[in-house]
């Protein structure tokens, strides 16, 4: 009997330990609640609104000089200075899927969570990658160069292929 009681019981836990697989956060109280996918908060926000942008300065060399700006709509902005394909005033669009892979980039790498700046004072020759983010309600604005977190790396390379892979029309 008392075995049986024991089984039940150990079922029963493992049944409600497994229950909910969505990821949770802490609010202000101590309260657990569900965090929304990156998905559920690309579809929520204003479609106006910023989502992220990218800057990249330049350096003594040709290292490409840009700025690109993407809303929740997945409408681009990209001003394109030197070094680059396209130099001027561009617009273009990027598909819901490629909004939601920001958004995991984001989560994954735990983005909003780093320091604003990676900064190294006494090289000058370096280009400089400002990355501004507008994600599940903060923002978040981070200064770069070479000695960056891996993970702000990823999202920045992949900021940057998007910047490269997107069909544009000239504005100005």
């Amino acid at each position: 009997m008392r075995f049986t009681l024991i089984t039940l019981l150990a079922i029963s836990l493992s049944f409600t330990g497994c229950k909910n697989s969505e990821k949770s956060t802490e609010n202000k109280n101590g309260q657990s609640q569900s965090q929304p996918t990156a998905k559920e908060v690309v579809n929520e926000m204003d479609d106006n609104e910023l989502f992220v942008s990218i800057e990249k300065s330049g350096c003594f060399g040709t290292c490409p000089i840009f700025k690109m700006s993407i809303n929740y709509d997945g409408s681009v902005k990209y001003i394109g200075r030197k070094y680059v394909e396209y130099e001027g005033v561009f617009e273009g669009k990027v598909r819901k899927s490629t909004l939601e892979e920001i958004g995991n980039l984001i989560d994954s790498n735990k983005i909003m969570e780093m320091d604003s700046a990676y900064v190294e004072p006494k090289v000058t020759d370096l280009p400089t990658v400002t990355t501004v983010i507008n994600y599940r309600g903060e923002k978040k604005k981070i200064v770069g160069m070479i000695e960056m977190p891996e993970g702000l790396k990823v999202l920045n390379n992949y900021l940057t292929t998007v910047s490269e892979n997107i069909e544009l029309k000239r504005v100005k």
